[in-house]
């Protein structure tokens, strides 16, 4: 009777060499695309993070709201007094006094040093499916700027610029108007 014998000690050592090789080979490469997924996702967020604090400057104006509208923005003029960084669209709440807030995403195309009124070209900006009755009255309307920065490997970070806010406040007359007193009964 044959007896059987194992792999050679010289073989397995083969073995064991080539399935360490292998296994560096994969978490080399694993590493590698990590970090350079990393490192660009990092250098997207720094350059859009930079040109939020440095090149967006959002002053707003005037705002009129429309109890009658459903609670509807019909004038909103912004200006975006920022050096060079275009603003996408504007990001547009409205703050109740119960501290609920309803918000929605407008896109504008407004460019560095340019002024719009950005409900005039939406027609006008309605917050369709809330909750809130017509004539709760609002407390105030806030408005940032949103932007995107293409970086020069060619991808693109888009970022809602939280430190641009703009508060109206519904007491701040020069740039606030509603017409609650005329649509909504007094209690």
């Amino acid at each position: 009777m044959r007896s059987k014998k194992g792999i050679s000690p010289l073989i397995a050592t083969v073995l064991l060499i080539g399935f360490t090789i292998v296994l560096a080979a994969l978490v080399f490469q694993w590493g590698g695309r990590l970090f350079k997924d990393t490192t660009t996702s990092t250098t997207c967020q720094g350059q859009v993070s930079l040109a939020c604090a440095s090149d967006v400057q959002l002053a707003i104006s005037k705002i009129v709201y429309d109890y009658s509208l459903e609670g509807s923005i019909t004038k909103l003029e912004a200006t975006n007094l920022g050096s060079s960084q275009s603003i996408e669209s504007l990001v547009i709440q409205r703050k109740f006094a119960d501290g609920t807030i309803h918000s929605i995403e407008t896109p504008v195309s407004l460019p560095s040093g340019s002024s719009s009124s950005v409900a005039s070209l939406i027609d006008s900006i309605i917050f369709t499916g809330t909750t809130q009755p017509t004539c709760t009255k609002i407390d105030s309307i806030l408005v940032t700027p949103t932007i995107s920065v293409t970086t020069s490997d060619g991808i693109t970070c888009k970022k809602t610029c939280t430190e641009q806010t703009q508060t109206i406040s519904n007491t701040d007359s020069n740039r606030y108007l509603d017409n609650y007193d005329t649509v909504c009964p007094a209690p």
